[in-house]
């Protein structure tokens, strides 16, 4: 092998090694833990802008706009489900509300993506792409550089933050119909696993 040869193939081979060991060395986001999230929430034709708390494994859901829904608060415990709204109370458990709503589906997202081995994260511009699957829908989360989620993609319902960050960033990375995450269905041992595409 000429010595030109011998120079071209060590330099490609770190080159290589350089760019395979960049891609690895993305740390998934902290997503577990208390927090909370301002938004937009787009189901259909269906708009509102709520607020998202999770603290425990609880998370409580406020509707602020439009005057239909404003005030309106979904409490989630896992196995028990509350909705309060104008002074009434209305209780549900997992067998009885056997559909996921648009507040569910971000809810799973979230709780799904806080857990490292369930999700693949992906640089993307200055931030990163964290994806995975829960029950029913594959799901898609956008961050900035900071770390502050952005949009929250499943199950057709999108929410775009409009204030996650301390210095008040509002634009948000939106996920277009073309990265609509997709379902695949794989069957195990244990039954049929969903995996986000």
């Amino acid at each position: 092998m000429s010595r030109t040869m011998f120079c071209a193939a060590i330099l490609l081979s770190t080159l290589l090694l350089t760019s395979c060991s960049k891609s690895s060395s993305i740390k998934p986001p902290e997503l577990s833990g208390d927090m909370s999230l301002s938004g937009e929430l787009k189901c259909g034709d269906v708009t509102a802008n709520a607020d998202f708390s999770r603290s425990g494994d609880t998370w409580t859901v406020t509707f602020t706009a439009p005057d239909s829904v404003s005030g309106m608060i979904i409490t989630d415990e896992g196995d028990k489900c509350t909705v309060t709204y104008s002074g009434i109370v209305f209780d549900y458990n997992d067998t009885e509300v056997p559909f996921k709503t648009a507040v569910g589906y971000i809810t799973d997202s979230l709780d799904a993506a806080a857990k490292p081995e369930n999700i693949s994260v992906k640089q993307e511009g200055e931030g990163m792409r964290v994806s995975g699957s829960i029950p029913e829908s594959g799901f898609i989360i956008n961050l900035d550089e900071n770390g502050n989620i952005r949009a929250i993609n499943a199950g057709g319902s999108v929410f775009t933050a409009t204030d996650n960050s301390p210095d008040g960033a509002s634009s948000a990375s939106q996920t277009s119909d073309s990265e609509q995450p997709q379902v695949s269905e794989s069957s195990d041992s244990s039954g049929s696993a969903s995996q986000a595409q």
